[in-house]
């Protein structure tokens, strides 16, 4: 499956393994210029907890969760009002990480665009980050840590 993307953003993945247990972090490594972090001051995490032996979804938990993304989309990053910075899966859960213009408006367009589909088992949590300060950290604490470059955000889409 491919995730669309905006223009002009880098993304890359990265993976944190503790154990036999591993992470995989899916993020814009670039901040291409039409994203405006000013613009996006509310951090909004979803999250989808599921259960697995090796802290990975099941393929249909994963396919699940990918038209989650799909859906979004089209209703969430239309015309700059949110940008989707940092996906995180493993452990038992999968974690968006978005910033938007504004969190009660960003609810708003994620029921707009889910309704008439099956629930999807997500957990909303938001909270004010207008110097994107979490994504910063993530950034920096990459430091020395192998990065792997997806394709550029103007082909068709990025790889999950």
């Amino acid at each position: 499956m491919t995730v669309q993307t905006k223009p002009h953003t880098t993304w890359a993945t990265a993976t944190s393994t503790d154990g036999e247990r591993s992470i995989v972090f899916r993020f814009i490594l670039n901040l291409g210029a039409d994203i405006r972090q000013e613009s996006q001051p509310d951090r909004v995490f979803l999250v989808w907890r599921f259960e697995s032996e090796n802290g990975m979804p099941s393929q249909f938990e994963k396919e699940r969760m990918d038209q989650l993304e799909d859906l979004l989309f089209p209703h969430i990053e239309e015309n700059g009002f949110a940008t989707l910075a940092l996906v995180s899966t493993g452990d038992n859960l999968r974690e968006w990480t978005y910033y938007a213009e504004s969190a009660a408006d960003f609810i708003g367009r994620l029921n707009l665009a889910l309704a008439g589909f099956p629930a999807f088992p997500i957990e909303i949590h938001d909270e004010s980050d207008p110097d994107w300060d979490y994504y910063t950290r993530f950034i920096e604490g990459l430091q020395g840590t192998a990065v792997e470059l997806q394709p550029h955000a103007a082909q068709p889409g990025v790889q999950r």
